[in-house]
């Protein structure tokens, strides 16, 4: 069963913050989608267990822990997060912190920026202590080297393509075999594909694919598992789609970015 959410849009800086950072978390043991919606708060959307997607400014972002988004103030924005998952939105007041960018990017979540992040949630932090930790966050916080995203194009000729590899990326017809579908040239689908997707046909799908693989990866699928829903016919050629996209080998990314243990994360906060 999953939740659908309506939420609010807001204008940037329509509503004052009354600390410079603020923590919202939550877990679900339901798959969650929200509705497009807007923050007057800058906005880190991260996770503390398992995955979830962002759609914003016309791309897909993935997120996982050690992987966040960041998205400005008023940008308006929807989302899903996976079953059995905690996830994070740690808000900025624009007024405290010039934007990390004008777009939504990617951020890295390294060790030190998540145990930040967890300590302005302790809630009788000090005064001083919040200073210090905020201080902190806005040194350390950038951008990730990596951004996980999938252009989402809306040129109507790319829609029918884009809506069938999202709903079964194991799909196996061809840039050749849609222009046929389309009554277009291949040429001609192709110069679409790089004039309103960024990239080529064969990317933008192995970038839809590996996107629809990581909660799976992150919930302990196989690589055996996963190759035939992502359209793949061996663990090695999965293996090698996984690596293009993501830099990381698919146990590598996993080791990266499963569970991390908040709990113990929280405990080493306290002794500080």
């Amino acid at each position: 069963m999953s939740e659908y959410r309506t939420l609010p849009n807001y204008r940037a800086g329509e509503i004052a913050m009354p600390v410079a950072i603020h923590n919202h978390h939550e877990h679900s043991d339901h798959g969650v989608y929200f509705d497009t919606h807007s923050h007057p708060t800058h906005e880190l959307v991260w996770k503390d267990r398992g995955a979830g997607v962002v759609v914003a400014d016309g791309e897909r972002w993935t997120t996982t822990p050690g992987l966040g988004l960041w998205i400005p103030a008023g940008t308006p924005h929807s989302g899903w997060m996976m079953a059995s998952s905690t996830s994070y939105s740690t808000h900025f007041d624009i007024d405290s912190l010039d934007a990390l960018s004008t777009r939504p990017v990617a951020v890295e979540v390294t060790p030190l920026l998540r145990l930040l992040l967890l300590r302005l949630s302790e809630p009788n932090l000090s005064s001083d202590s919040r200073t210090v930790a905020e201080a902190m966050v806005f040194d350390v916080i950038s951008p990730a080297e990596r951004q996980l995203r999938v252009s989402m194009p809306t040129d109507m000729s790319l829609t029918p393509i884009i809506e069938s590899v999202l709903a079964d990326p194991s799909t196996q017809t061809t840039l050749d075999g849609w222009a046929q579908r389309l009554g277009v040239s291949s040429r001609t689908l192709r110069r679409q594909f790089v004039e309103h997707a960024g990239c080529g046909f064969a990317e933008w799908v192995r970038g839809a694919r590996i996107q629809y693989a990581i909660p799976l990866l992150l919930d302990g699928a196989t690589l055996e598992e996963l190759c035939e829903p992502c359209g793949y016919h061996t663990a090695t050629s999965f293996s090698v789609a996984f690596r293009k996209v993501t830099g990381l080998t698919p146990g590598q990314f996993r080791s990266r970015h499963t569970t991390y243990d908040h709990d113990e994360a929280m405990s080493v906060s306290e002794t500080d």
